[in-house]
C-alpha cells in the first residue's frame, strides 16, 4: 500500500518543492497534476515527469481527461492529447493515468447534486461508452491503466453510474478512482463505505480528502482526521474488502498546504499501522 502526493496539494508552489514536500513527509510516489504542467503541451508534461525522475520520485499516475460529452471536436482534440499521455505513461513506466470523461452541468457547476450522472440520457451512455471501448484498445495496447475519478460533475460521480458505464463498455484497462471527500458533497452519490462495497470489483485507485458541510455548502478546508467523514471506519472497509493499491492524498482547501499534507501523512500511516493492513 504505496502513499502517494498530489501535486494538486502544492498547486502553489514548484514542482521541485512539492516533491522535497513529499519527500521530507514520507510520500512515497506523486500524482501529477496540471497544476504542474501545461495541459496541452506534451513536452511539458514529458519535462514534468523527467523532474520527477531526477529526484528519484515514482509517478503514480499522470491526470488526464477525454471529452466525451461536448462536441465532437473537442472529443478527437481531447483523444489525440489522451493518446500522447498513454505514450508517456508508457515510456516512462507510469502506471496509470486518472481522470475523467468530461462534464456535465445543467446550469450552477457548483449545485453538484444537480449535475453529473443525474443529467445521463441513455444516448449519453452511448456515446461515452463508445469513447470507453475506442480508448480502452489503445490503453490495452500500451499495457497501461485509466482510473475515472468519482468527481463531482462527471457522469461517473457514484457507484451507480460508474459500475454503468465500466459494465456497459466492458472495458478491460479502466477501473474506478474511489474520493469520498467528492462523494460526500454529491447528493446522490452513495455513502462512502457503500460505496467502496459496491465498486471494489472494479477499484484500483483511491483518494483521500475529507470534507465538512457548511451553512453555505461544503469546505475541503480540513485535514482527513477533522472533517465529516470517519476515515477510522473506511479504512476498516477497506481493509475488510481486500484492497492494498496506492493511496493518494490531495488537499484542496484554502492556506498554507504544508500542514494539512504532513498531518495527512502521519494520519494514514496510524491507520494501516493501528488495522494492521
Amino acid at each position: 500500500m504505496r502513499l502517494v502526493m498530489h501535486s494538486f496539494t502544492f498547486r502553489g508552489y514548484s514542482l521541485q518543492h512539492a516533491l522535497e514536500k513529499s519527500k521530507d513527509y514520507g510520500y512515497e510516489a506523486i500524482e501529477l497534476n496540471d497544476a504542474h504542467f501545461r495541459p496541452g503541451d506534451k513536452k511539458a508534461v514529458e519535462n514534468a515527469i523527467l523532474e520527477c525522475e531526477k529526484a528519484g520520485f515514482p509517478v503514480a499516475a499522470l491526470d488526464t481527461y477525454i471529452d466525451l460529452t461536448g462536441s465532437a471536436e473537442k472529443e478527437e482534440l481531447s483523444y489525440q492529447r489522451f493518446a500522447g499521455f498513454v505514450e508517456l505513461a508508457q515510456k516512462y513506466g507510469i502506471p496509470r493515468l486518472n481522470g475523467g470523461l468530461g462534464s456535465l452541468v445543467k446550469s450552477d457547476p457548483n449545485d453538484y447534486s444537480a449535475n453529473g450522472s443525474v443529467l445521463l440520457t441513455d444516448e449519453m451512455v452511448a456515446r461515452i461508452v463508445a469513447g470507453m471501448k475506442k480508448a480502452d484498445s489503445l490503453l490495452a495496447e500500451h499495457s497501461i491503466e485509466m482510473t475515472l475519478e468519482m468527481h463531482m460533475n462527471n457522469p461517473h460521480d457514484s457507484a451507480a453510474s460508474i459500475m454503468r458505464l465500466l459494465n456497459e463498455s466492458d472495458a478491460k484497462m479502466i477501473s474506478a478512482n474511489h474520493d469520498a471527500g467528492n462523494l460526500y458533497a454529491i447528493g446522490h452519490a452513495e455513502e462512502a463505505v457503500a460505496c467502496l462495497e459496491a465498486v471494489k470489483s472494479r477499484l484500483t485507485y483511491i483518494h483521500l480528502k475529507n470534507c465538512r458541510r457548511t451553512s453555505g455548502g461544503y469546505t475541503y478546508t480540513t485535514t482527513l482526521d477533522r472533517g465529516d467523514i470517519d476515515f477510522y471506519r473506511y479504512f476498516l472497509k477497506v481493509k475488510e474488502i481486500g484492497y492494498d493499491g496506492d493511496i493518494c492524498i490531495e488537499y484542496c482547501g484554502q492556506g498554507d498546504p504544508h500542514i494539512p499534507a504532513q498531518q495527512d501523512a502521519q494520519y494514514v500511516r496510524y491507520l494501516i499501522e493501528d488495522l494492521a493492513m
